[in-house]
Protein backbone atom coordinates (compact mmCIF):
# COMPACT_ATOMS: atom_id res chain seq x y z
CA UNK A 1 0.00 0.00 0.00
CA UNK A 2 1.37 3.45 -0.92
CA UNK A 3 -0.02 6.38 0.97
CA UNK A 4 0.58 10.07 0.38
CA UNK A 5 1.28 12.41 3.28
CA UNK A 6 2.52 15.98 3.55
CA UNK A 7 5.98 16.83 4.82
CA UNK A 8 5.57 19.08 7.84
CA UNK A 9 8.36 21.49 6.82
CA UNK A 10 7.97 21.80 3.07
CA UNK A 11 4.34 20.87 2.57
CA UNK A 12 5.33 18.60 -0.33
CA UNK A 13 3.75 15.25 -0.89
CA UNK A 14 5.57 12.23 0.50
CA UNK A 15 4.91 8.73 -0.73
CA UNK A 16 5.02 6.18 2.04
CA UNK A 17 5.29 2.47 1.70
CA UNK A 18 3.55 0.28 4.22
CA UNK A 19 0.79 0.91 6.69
CA UNK A 20 0.96 4.69 6.65
CA UNK A 21 3.21 5.23 9.68
CA UNK A 22 4.72 8.66 8.99
CA UNK A 23 7.87 7.65 10.88
CA UNK A 24 8.63 4.92 8.34
CA UNK A 25 8.50 7.50 5.52
CA UNK A 26 10.82 9.76 7.48
CA UNK A 27 13.25 6.89 8.11
CA UNK A 28 13.25 6.03 4.43
CA UNK A 29 13.95 9.66 3.43
CA UNK A 30 16.66 9.96 6.10
CA UNK A 31 18.28 6.73 4.94
CA UNK A 32 18.24 7.94 1.33
CA UNK A 33 19.72 11.32 2.31
CA UNK A 34 22.44 9.64 4.38
CA UNK A 35 23.31 7.35 1.46
CA UNK A 36 23.51 10.25 -1.00
CA UNK A 37 25.62 12.30 1.42
CA UNK A 38 28.00 9.35 1.87
CA UNK A 39 28.33 8.87 -1.90
CA UNK A 40 29.01 12.58 -2.48
CA UNK A 41 31.64 12.68 0.27
CA UNK A 42 33.26 9.55 -1.17
CA UNK A 43 33.37 11.06 -4.67
CA UNK A 44 34.90 14.32 -3.44
CA UNK A 45 37.39 12.53 -1.18
CA UNK A 46 38.34 10.11 -3.95
CA UNK A 47 39.03 12.86 -6.49
CA UNK A 48 42.63 13.29 -5.35
CA UNK A 49 45.15 10.55 -4.75
CA UNK A 50 45.96 10.31 -1.02
CA UNK A 51 49.23 12.23 -1.44
CA UNK A 52 47.63 14.98 -3.53
CA UNK A 53 44.78 15.16 -1.00
CA UNK A 54 47.34 15.75 1.78
CA UNK A 55 49.05 18.44 -0.33
CA UNK A 56 45.73 20.13 -1.17
CA UNK A 57 44.96 20.38 2.55
CA UNK A 58 48.54 21.30 3.52
CA UNK A 59 48.65 18.26 5.78
CA UNK A 60 52.43 17.80 6.03
CA UNK A 61 52.16 15.10 8.69
CA UNK A 62 49.94 12.84 6.58
CA UNK A 63 52.03 13.59 3.50
CA UNK A 64 55.22 12.56 5.31
CA UNK A 65 53.56 9.35 6.53
CA UNK A 66 52.40 8.50 2.99
CA UNK A 67 55.85 9.15 1.54
CA UNK A 68 57.52 7.12 4.31
CA UNK A 69 55.14 4.27 3.46
CA UNK A 70 56.22 4.33 -0.19
CA UNK A 71 54.16 6.96 -2.02
CA UNK A 72 56.04 8.36 -5.02
CA UNK A 73 57.26 11.92 -4.29
CA UNK A 74 57.20 12.57 -8.07
CA UNK A 75 53.59 11.42 -8.51
CA UNK A 76 51.65 13.21 -11.23
CA UNK A 77 47.90 13.69 -11.02
CA UNK A 78 45.93 15.63 -13.59
CA UNK A 79 48.13 18.60 -14.54
CA UNK A 80 50.35 18.68 -11.45
CA UNK A 81 53.28 16.92 -9.87
CA UNK A 82 53.10 16.75 -6.08
CA UNK A 83 55.76 19.46 -5.90
CA UNK A 84 54.09 21.90 -8.31
CA UNK A 85 50.80 21.22 -6.52
CA UNK A 86 52.37 21.96 -3.11
CA UNK A 87 53.91 25.24 -4.26
CA UNK A 88 50.65 26.24 -5.95
CA UNK A 89 48.62 25.50 -2.79
CA UNK A 90 51.09 27.39 -0.59
CA UNK A 91 51.17 30.38 -2.93
CA UNK A 92 47.45 30.52 -3.62
CA UNK A 93 46.62 29.99 0.04
CA UNK A 94 48.75 32.95 1.00
CA UNK A 95 47.14 35.15 -1.64
CA UNK A 96 43.63 34.22 -0.56
CA UNK A 97 44.18 34.41 3.18
CA UNK A 98 46.75 37.20 3.46
CA UNK A 99 48.89 34.92 5.63
CA UNK A 100 52.65 34.69 5.04
CA UNK A 101 53.81 32.07 2.57
CA UNK A 102 54.28 28.61 4.07
CA UNK A 103 56.78 26.07 2.80
CA UNK A 104 56.12 22.96 4.90
CA UNK A 105 54.64 20.67 2.22
CA UNK A 106 57.32 21.69 -0.28
CA UNK A 107 60.02 20.92 2.31
CA UNK A 108 58.52 17.50 3.10
CA UNK A 109 58.39 16.55 -0.58
CA UNK A 110 61.98 17.64 -1.19
CA UNK A 111 63.15 15.79 1.94
CA UNK A 112 61.57 12.61 0.56
CA UNK A 113 63.30 12.97 -2.80
CA UNK A 114 60.91 14.90 -5.05
CA UNK A 115 62.71 16.02 -8.21
CA UNK A 116 63.06 19.81 -7.92
CA UNK A 117 63.26 20.15 -11.70
CA UNK A 118 60.46 17.79 -12.76
CA UNK A 119 58.00 19.68 -14.95
CA UNK A 120 54.28 19.01 -14.72
CA UNK A 121 52.36 17.77 -17.80
CA UNK A 122 51.82 21.40 -18.89
CA UNK A 123 55.59 22.03 -18.83
CA UNK A 124 55.70 24.13 -15.64
CA UNK A 125 58.62 23.40 -13.33
CA UNK A 126 58.41 23.84 -9.57
CA UNK A 127 60.63 26.93 -9.98
CA UNK A 128 58.16 28.39 -12.52
CA UNK A 129 55.30 28.01 -10.03
CA UNK A 130 57.38 29.43 -7.15
CA UNK A 131 58.40 32.43 -9.29
CA UNK A 132 54.77 32.99 -10.31
CA UNK A 133 53.74 33.36 -6.66
CA UNK A 134 56.88 35.18 -5.54
CA UNK A 135 57.40 32.24 -3.19
CA UNK A 136 60.97 33.08 -2.11
CA UNK A 137 61.13 30.33 0.53
CA UNK A 138 60.29 27.68 -2.06
CA UNK A 139 62.77 29.22 -4.53
CA UNK A 140 65.56 28.95 -1.93
CA UNK A 141 64.67 25.34 -1.09
CA UNK A 142 64.46 24.40 -4.76
CA UNK A 143 67.83 26.00 -5.53
CA UNK A 144 69.46 24.18 -2.61
CA UNK A 145 68.06 20.84 -3.79
CA UNK A 146 68.97 21.49 -7.44
CA UNK A 147 72.56 22.23 -6.36
CA UNK A 148 72.68 18.99 -4.36
CA UNK A 149 71.50 17.01 -7.39
CA UNK A 150 74.06 18.76 -9.63
CA UNK A 151 76.94 17.93 -7.25
CA UNK A 152 76.29 14.19 -7.20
Amino acid sequence: MVQEDRDAQSGSAIGQVGGGDSRSGWRWRQSLADGLRWRLNTLVKDYWTPAHHAVEHEDAETLARLLADGADPNEVFSTMTLLTHAIDVEGDGSLQSGRPLAVHTTAVLLAFGADPELADPDGHTPMDVADHYGHDLAVKLLRAHIQRVDHR
